[in-house]
């Protein structure tokens, strides 16, 4: 019996792909623990009067992610931290999706 090529390809990749599943568990742990953030800091804000969106903060929060992009392009690392500020703002009560 021999292992054709996929095979063996699959059995060499399948803990690398064990790693990026437990990377990707992280990933997400990490944007549902900065939801709860955001949810907190929506609720002061909302107290206090003032609007949740902030387009300047949020401009200054995609330069900075573009700036420390080592391994990814400006543009992924943008892209990257655009994607999970959307998913933790659609979460907000009374904030419309993009």
């Amino acid at each position: 019996m021999s292992i054709s090529r996929d095979d063996l390809v699959t059995m060499l990749i399948t803990g690398d792909r064990d790693v990026l599943d437990r990377i990707d568990d992280s990933i997400l742990e990490i944007v549902e623990a900065r939801r709860a953030l955001v949810l907190r800091i929506a609720r002061e804000k909302v107290s206090a009067g003032v609007p949740f969106r902030d387009a300047d903060r949020e401009r200054a929060m995609l330069d900075r992610a573009a700036k420390r992009a080592r391994l990814i392009s400006p543009e992924g690392a943008r892209g990257v931290l655009a994607a999970v500020l959307a998913a933790c703002r659609e979460s907000v009560p009374g904030n419309e999706p993009e």
